[in-house]
């Protein structure tokens, strides 16, 4: 009897019953535990958008590279023939004279 008492008295906890007490506490809790899971989404976003953006800044696409390179390779095979064909022209020329 004398703990059921206790709930409703207004002098153990400034002046609030130790169940209204509770309840706060409870409530403050909530207001905390929501407040954190909204900023871990938040942060969660975030990290998520850095890591694409990273990934746009730094990423190499393979595919990309390799079209490249063989474009790299043609254009040098291309420089050689028409050095080498400069080469037979001159040699020409002047064995002829």
């Amino acid at each position: 009897m004398r703990l059921s008492a206790l709930q409703n008295d207004n002098s153990i906890v400034g002046n609030t019953t130790l169940s209204d007490y509770l309840h706060q506490i409870a409530a403050a809790l909530g207001e905390e535990a929501n407040s954190a899971y909204k900023s871990e989404e938040k942060y969660t976003a975030l990290e998520g958008s850095l890591q694409n953006r990273r990934e746009e800044v730094s990423g190499v696409n393979i595919d990309e590279e390799l079209v490249t390179l063989i474009r790299f390779q043609q254009a040098y095979q291309a420089s050689a023939k028409y050095i080498s064909t400069v080469d037979r022209l001159i040699n020409t020329l002047l064995n002829s004279l």
